[in-house]
């Protein structure tokens, strides 16, 4: 009798309890109340994912997009160029996925970054993806002319040719690879040359940012045209310490007079900087 009536006290309970609202029922351990989903302000790669490997020929670029209050634009770029700002029909839902085929047209590492815009106006961080494209792009056929066309010798100082020894280099322990990076730089007319400087700056692989351009180094000039720069980490600043980085640098050519700039060559994301740890 007396367990019956313990029994009957906790169904009452219980049910005082349901009446109240929502229940929470704890047994040895964590509470199993539901929790509402949230949706940050972000932006996605699905794919292809960071580090892909893939061969010349179109890029299946598959992307998503949240924000709690909804999402009303998406941007895609590819080594700094928009290709895509797609506005959302529908700014109120939180969550967008979208997809968009990319052509690359040379070889090398790509970074593809996407970023997000809520319904408020805020941009989200960026989110990144490095992948490599092996080899170039097909070229079309020459066509045959009834008369070779007489083309112009270019006048000015032009870059010709620029090299670098890695595609790839570390910072840290020198146990995962090279840590120097030399470039090689070849211009003509050198006797109207008065220096050849290379910048740098780095984007954050991870999302956190780009650093501003450094102020720039003076190459060595080897004669016949010809300049060498190279860069180690005790030259290279990272002040926000990013861990994995696209080097991005540019060649510029100063001339004798009036210290003007004769030609520029930029290379947004054929070098990779990483830490060795």
């Amino acid at each position: 009798m007396k367990r019956a009536i313990v029994l009957l006290c906790a169904m009452l309970v219980v049910t005082l309890m349901v009446g109240c609202g929502e229940i929470t029922i704890s047994v040895g351990g964590e509470s199993t109340s539901k929790k509402e989903e949230t949706y940050p302000l972000q932006a996605v790669i699905d794919s292809p994912v960071d580090g892909t490997i893939l061969s010349m020929g179109p890029v299946e670029i598959i992307y998503h997009a949240t924000a709690e209050e909804g999402v009303a634009a998406v941007e895609l770029s590819v080594d700094g160029q928009v290709l895509s700002n797609v506005t959302s029909p529908d700014s109120k839902q939180p969550l967008t996925t979208l997809t968009y085929t990319w052509q690359p047209s040379v070889g090398g590492a790509h970074v593809i970054r996407v970023r997000a815009k809520s319904s408020g106006g805020e941009w989200s961080e960026y989110g990144m993806a490095t992948v490599t494209i092996e080899g170039q792009a097909a070229t079309a056929e020459p066509t045959a002319t009834p008369e070779p066309a007489v083309t112009a010798t270019p006048e000015g100082v032009k870059i010709l040719e620029v090299t670098r020894t890695n595609s790839k280099f570390f910072f840290g322990n020198n146990n995962c690879g090279p840590v120097k990076n030399t470039f090689n730089v070849k211009v003509s007319q050198p006797e109207k040359i008065k220096q050849v400087l290379i910048f740098y700056r780095l984007w954050d692989k991870e999302g956190g940012g780009e650093t501003k351009w450094d102020s720039g180094h003076a190459m060595k000039p080897l004669g016949d045209g010809n300049y060498t720069f190279t860069f180690t980490e005790t030259i290279i600043a990272n002040p926000w310490g990013f861990e994995f980085t696209v080097f991005h640098y540019q060649i510029v050519v100063i001339g004798k007079q009036n210290d003007e700039r004769l030609d520029v060559a930029d290379f947004p994301s054929d070098v990779v900087y990483e830490i060795c740890g």
